[in-house]
């Protein structure tokens, strides 16, 4: 036994200097013992548990076994708060039973198109027809797979459909797929299928930088889907919006049984593209300017703005929104990459410390803690 806890010891400070890179893996599990908590926990148990950690850290001795597991208590508990702040922040209504025939106006607040038609998430909701739940029960956010012949829509449009709806649907068996949960945290309290083609009551715009880019995704998708309409728009649109709800159901069964699936999802080709077109038109383009091209260095300042081209794309162009996921990754990588280029070694180092998936880990389970639970994209290959 002695000779087992020397040789655990050992071990441990051999891995001293990757004991940070730890850290994601505690908050991640905080994540976990609340998702199999029999009950909802109260929002001061982990905030309570985190300060409590940090105590014992701070009396622990400092680079000791002790201070280490106490920083990962206050990861684990840190992580167990934020989700259950984010669960309760995002508490909306939903329905308590089926509601059919019914009067759905609403505005647009996403478009997902569809190999078999069009998706929308409403917002703003009114229900009309027997049965409707009260004005404070009203959902927030309800999703309705709208028929063929829609009129063109884009998002800041309101929208009147005649629709069946019911609440989200838990997992089909234990352990299975749940969507109600993933419900939760987008707020979705109804989902539903037209009964006849939706009707424009409003046209409008949408709000927000955040809005905006999204329907100019929604539009872009929709002029590719018009000029290639077979299965290779799917393709098309997903490799330059990453808009993969319109990929065909067979391409997408086909490229996931040959491991080819996180080419549209996750790959750096992407990133590549941008930030090559953008550090060639730069660099070109100083050169045009024989005085501008004697006075900086051009490497330098194509590096940077193909760096705000690269964290722009990714956080927004691609994915719509601030989601810090795997594109966190990503971004630190291009910060690794710029940083080369610009020839700052402390900003080198800084980014290689972030490369090792420390930081990017941390804010994504941070942001997103719902998110947490699946393999999901996780398992598909990064770059070296």
């Amino acid at each position: 036994m002695a000779g087992a806890r020397t040789w655990i010891l050992d071990r441990l400070d051999a891995e001293r200097s990757r004991w940070m890179l730890w850290l994601p893996v505690a908050m991640g599990l905080g994540i976990a013992i609340y998702f199999e908590l029999p009950s909802e926990p109260p929002l001061w148990l982990g905030p309570v548990l985190a300060a409590g950690a940090f105590v014992l850290a701070f009396l622990a001795p400092a680079g000791s076994l002790a201070r280490a597991l106490a920083i990962g208590l206050v990861a684990t508990a840190a992580g167990l708060g934020l989700v259950t702040w984010r669960t309760a922040t995002l508490a909306a209504p939903t329905l308590s039973r089926p509601l059919f025939s019914i009067n759905v106006e609403g505005r647009i607040a996403d478009i997902q198109r569809l190999p078999e038609g069009v998706r929308v998430v409403l917002e703003a909701v009114r229900l009309k027809g027997n049965g409707v739940p009260a004005p404070e029960m009203m959902p927030a956010r309800l999703r309705v797979s709208l028929s063929k012949g829609a009129p063109p829509i884009q998002v800041g449009d309101r929208l009147l459909v005649l629709a069946n709806l019911s609440p989200p649907a838990g997992p089909a068996a234990p352990g299975a797929f749940d969507f109600q949960r993933v419900a939760w945290y987008l707020q979705l309290g109804a989902v539903g299928y037209a009964l006849a083609p939706a009707t424009v009551i409003e046209r409008g715009r949408p709000d927000g930088i955040v809005r905006t880019i999204d329907a100019m995704r929604a539009d872009i998708t929709a002029r590719i889907l018009k000029a290639l309409p077979g299965p290779e728009g799917g393709v098309v649109a997903a490799l330059l919006v990453g808009e993969q709800t319109a990929v065909d159901k067979n391409i997408t069964q086909a490229m996931r049984d040959s491991g080819l699936y996180h080419i549209l999802s996750v790959s750096g080709l992407h990133i590549v593209f941008v930030v090559g077109l953008v550090m060639g038109l730069v660099r070109y383009g100083v050169a045009l300017v024989p005085r501008l091209a004697l006075r900086i260095d051009a490497k330098k300042v194509a590096a940077v703005l193909a760096l705000a081209a690269a964290l722009f794309y990714t956080t927004r162009l691609r994915h719509g929104g601030l989601r810090a996921d795997r594109r966190a990754a990503r971004s630190y990588r291009a910060i690794a990459a710029a940083s080369r280029l610009v020839g700052d070694h402390r900003a080198h180092r800084r980014a290689r410390i972030a490369d090792r998936r420390f930081l990017p880990d941390v804010l994504r389970r941070g942001d997103r803690p719902d998110r947490r639970l699946g393999v999901g994209r996780g398992l598909a290959p990064a770059p070296a």
